[in-house]
């Protein structure tokens, strides 16, 4: 037996034979047989013609391959399943096993593993008309064959078809969105906007509720039924990526803090955000519900990070070798197949061995880390060196997706720790910490130190020097590469480091911006404490927000009192909110932002822009009594037309207010009008570009 490649004489690991046919079709069928079981197929062999289906199935490793290396499956009755289905539409059409190949297997896999499986038992069991996956095969056959579809779609490969084919809605809902939405492919991602945004019907019926959409279920397919009804951001999201799926275009719905976003794949590596997206939790995903698995998922199968086009650009993009990304990425799952296979015989070194091979063929295959990882926590002989030779590989391995990264280090944090002194610790996390400061591309909002830091500082006690001395580091990393992880880390220092946590945090950042951390002048702490408050307004944090413009106080030039022309028998509800801006400028003063949503009066300043905007978060959901908006002395021509909107969950607005005509002060009354807010918008609505300056944004309310 060979050694372990993480054992501390480590041997080189064996890659699977490429040209070898016949192992490739023997560790297939071993593959299968694991995921399906036995009985499972044995079911599938008495279905019409499935011991017919099984015998050319069984001895094909193209079509074997295609359904084990084409994303997840889950063992048991879901992989029993998608087989039978894939079964069905086998009998249905002998296309199916030939050129539609990658179509058919995209159906069936929907139905063999989760979260894809909750969107393809939905289309037979909740819509008005259920549609089976000989249906929704044939569906896509016929439009690809009659060009109906979206050019991409000829040459998508199952797993990219698998974000095609399970929209929840039937195919007649898909077969209208083809008729009626008809647009180029970017331009998908606005058309949610075909649905009118409502949250009550003609009948007063709550689009919360079951009776929204029921007048009209017999009548009219769902797709239709929502463009002439309306609907909010689920319904909104869900038609949007439906019409892109309906042309053959992958799409994914996606959940936000109170929102439904959705994004469509323009093109490989390439998802746009539609109403909001494509960040957030994605309601399709490979391996983790977070958009960050979205990017490693085509940078394992396509072979691709997430591209931008930027301003301006003229050189064309990278070519793309799809061919050698499915030779990787299938090499690679066969080593997979085969450590499972050792991992369930107890053969632990040549399971990672095997795991090890599986990496080297496709670095970023996060079955392969899953696996490696569970076969060392098996392993008795995985000592804590082997630990920390794992932790460095799959930080090497994952450095362009931290989120993952961090991720499969949780898995095995308590066996990093055995045996290292709080030193050690201290220098892991710090070069943790520097992996993800390092991290390229977009940071999107669902990523956060929080748990990352939470985790670390577990291994320290509660008052030890090293809690703050990594807190400090990893002040020091992210401070210059990426406000919001900053507006992170401050967020979470506010909450977790006690009752100084606050001024400790703001100390932290002056240490690290100003190289003489012992004396630092009062222009520096100005500059330290600006930077940390539009951090805490980036990172959308109301407690870091507070903190640093707390202390932020006495640094702070407020301008003279003046009479607010408002009843004075209203409550503040804005003061222990948050300020957030379209821009910054030159003439922003950040430190007195906390002033502009409290009675003391501050400035902020945007650039110059075409409708700017200040949004206020309040505390918390708030019934509004008034608003009252105190323009700046100096320009105050600038501050119209104005409008105010409200929301409740920070995506989705509805305009209360608006006037033309330039005031020294506005005041909005809403007593009595039940209007609830968490949100509130002030937006300059000129048609040209413009600066946009107040005093005061003051929410009143109960």
């Amino acid at each position: 037996m060979r050694e372990a490649v993480f054992a501390e004489t480590a041997g080189a690991p064996v890659p699977f034979p490429a040209a070898n046919d016949a192992l490739a079709l023997s560790v297939a069928q071993a593959e299968l047989i694991r995921v399906a079981g036995v009985e499972g197929i044995a079911a599938v062999s008495k279905k019409q013609n499935g011991a017919l289906f099984l015998k050319k199935f069984l001895s094909s490793p193209k079509h074997l391959q295609m359904f084990l290396a084409s994303g997840p499956i889950d063992a048991g009755v879901p992989a029993a399943e998608g087989l039978a289905v894939l079964c069905d539409i086998w009998n249905a059409d002998s296309a199916a096993a030939g050129d539609f190949a990658p179509l058919a297997t995209a159906v069936a896999l929907n139905y063999a593993a989760m979260p894809f499986r909750e969107g393809a038992k939905a289309i037979e069991r909740d819509m008005f008309r259920p549609t089976s996956p000989v249906e929704r095969y044939t569906f896509y056959k016929d439009a690809s064959l009659a060009g109906r579809l979206d050019p991409m779609f000829a040459g998508l490969r199952t797993w990219e078809l698998r974000f095609v084919v399970d929209s929840i809605y039937d195919n007649i809902a898909l077969r209208w969105a083809i008729e009626n939405i008809n647009i180029p492919r970017r331009q998908y991602v606005d058309a949610c906007w075909f649905v009118e945004y409502r949250g009550t019907n003609a009948f007063g019926d709550t689009v919360q509720g079951p009776l929204f959409y029921m007048p009209w279920r017999e009548s009219e397919n769902p797709m239709l039924n929502a463009s002439k009804h309306g609907g909010v951001c689920g319904s909104l999201s869900t038609f949007g990526s439906a019409a892109a799926r309906a042309h053959g275009i992958p799409s994914y719905t996606c959940g936000q803090p109170g929102h439904c976003a959705y994004a469509v794949r323009i093109g490989t590596g390439d998802w746009l955000g539609g109403f909001g997206g494509p960040a957030g939790a994605p309601h399709h995903y490979f391996w983790g519900q977070s958009y960050y698995y979205i990017l490693l998922m085509e940078d394992a199968y396509a072979g691709v990070l997430k591209t931008k086009t930027r301003p301006g650009e003229t050189a064309p993009p990278p070519a793309i070798d799809n061919a050698a990304a499915d030779a990787r990425i299938l090499n690679s799952q066969r080593n997979v197949w085969i450590a499972r296979q050792a991992f369930d015989a107890g053969k632990f070194d040549r399971a990672e061995n095997a795991c090890a091979a599986a990496i080297a063929a496709q670095p970023v295959n996060f079955d392969a880390w899953t696996l490696c990882i569970e076969n060392a926590r098996k392993n008795p002989a995985t000592t804590p060196a082997v630990w920390q030779k794992i932790a460095d590989a799959v930080l090497g391995a994952l450095s362009n997706h931290t989120r993952p990264a961090c991720d499969l280090l949780a898995r095995f944090d308590d066996k990093l720790s055995d045996g290292k002194t709080a030193a050690e610790k201290l220098a892991w996390f710090t070069r943790v910490h520097e992996t993800v400061a390092g991290t390229k591309g977009e940071i999107a909002w669902d990523w956060s130190v929080s748990d990352l830091l939470d985790r670390e500082m577990r291994q320290f006690p509660k008052d030890a020097e090293e809690r703050w001395a990594l807190f400090k580091k990893a002040v020091a990393l992210h401070a210059p590469t990426n406000e919001q992880l900053l507006g992170q880390l401050l967020d979470w220092g506010v909450k977790n480091l006690g009752e100084t946590g606050a001024d400790k945090c703001i100390a932290a950042l002056a240490d690290v911006v100003n190289e003489n951390a012992g004396g630092i002048d009062e222009k520096a702490v100005r500059k330290i404490l600006g930077t940390a408050i539009l951090a805490a307004e980036k990172a959308k944090s109301v407690p870091a927000f507070q903190a640093a413009t707390k202390a932020a106080g006495k640094y702070v030039e407020t301008p003279p009192a003046i009479k607010l022309e408002r009843p004075g028998d209203l409550k503040l509800v804005s003061a222990g909110g948050l300020l957030t801006t379209s821009s910054t400028t030159g003439w922003d003063a950040p430190l007195s932002h906390g002033n502009v949503i409290n009675e003391t009066g501050g400035l902020f300043h945007t650039g110059n822009e075409k409708n700017p905007w200040a949004i206020v978060e309040l505390p918390g959901t708030k019934t509004l009594t008034g608003i009252l908006l105190v323009n700046r002395a100096g320009n105050e021509d600038r501050a119209s037309p104005l409008a105010v909107s409200v929301s409740t969950d920070g995506a989705t607005w509805h305009k209360i207010w608006d006037t033309n005509k330039a005031e020294t002060q506005w005041f909005i009354p809403l007593q009595g009008k039940g209007t609830k807010a968490r949100w509130v918008k002030v937006e300059l609505t000129r048609d040209k570009p413009e600066y946009f300056h107040l005093r005061n944004i003051l929410v009143y309310g109960e």
